[in-house]
């Protein structure tokens, strides 16, 4: 069974070899994630939650989500939809369950922040 850090440590991965961000962070999971710093194009990975799924036949299935915070340049005429899909095709790859996108939100005239939710299933226990 994957644990959550392997599994950040996968999503790390594939964030830094897509060629869409310059830095990829983790850092501590806590309260100050409105408060944190990222220099353009930059995304902060964190683990979201962690819960156990019961299937009908006794097996426990362990789902962990995780949540993609991305950040933009966004003077001029750069528009991220095109390296948010290269993100996504490339969190795709790691067979997540789901990739959601809930929200973007405009951080100010020079920047604009985007979220991802992903969420994976690690494995079975008995």
């Amino acid at each position: 069974m994957k644990t959550a850090q392997q599994i950040l440590q996968q999503i790390k991965t594939a964030l830094q070899s897509c060629g869409v961000f310059d830095a990829v962070l983790v850092p501590p999971s806590d309260d100050r994630r409105d408060n944190l710093i990222m220099r353009e194009p930059a995304a902060a990975i964190y683990v979201h939650s962690t819960k156990t799924i019961d299937d009908k036949g006794g097996v426990k299935l362990t789902e962990f989500s995780f949540q993609i915070l991305m950040k933009f340049l966004s003077i001029g005429l750069n528009d991220p939809t095109e390296d948010i899909q290269i993100v996504t095709n490339a969190l795709a790859e790691l067979e997540p369950v789901s990739i959601t996108q809930p929200y973007a939100k405009r951080e100010n005239k020079r920047s604009s922040a985007y979220e991802l939710n992903v969420s994976f299933v690690g494995g079975c226990r008995s």
